[in-house]
């Protein structure tokens, strides 16, 4: 990796990368820039947030019915032959 070749107030730095010289400016603007771009997108954030809500509902779900299963089952058999008998 390269030195820089110039440092001053008000000045710019010179890096190296790959064979090519960027300013320290511009190396600055191109950061900004894509500080701008990631900081609007807020979409992608909350796809994320949503699919964690879902997935830990789904997690607390097959718990419950893991659980509470036989339970469940024996009520919705009380229920039928309730239902039945009427």
């Amino acid at each position: 990796m390269g030195r820089p070749t110039s440092c001053g107030i008000g000045g710019s730095v010179d890096t190296e990368l790959g064979g090519s010289l960027l300013k320290g400016e511009d190396m600055l603007r191109m950061w900004t820039a894509y500080q701008a771009k990631f900081m609007k997108d807020e979409e992608g954030a909350s796809m994320v947030e949503y699919a964690l809500l879902v997935a830990l509902i789904a997690v607390v779900v097959i718990a419950a019915a893991l659980f509470l299963g036989n339970e469940i089952s024996a009520k919705f058999s009380e229920v039928g032959d309730t239902l039945e008998a009427t």
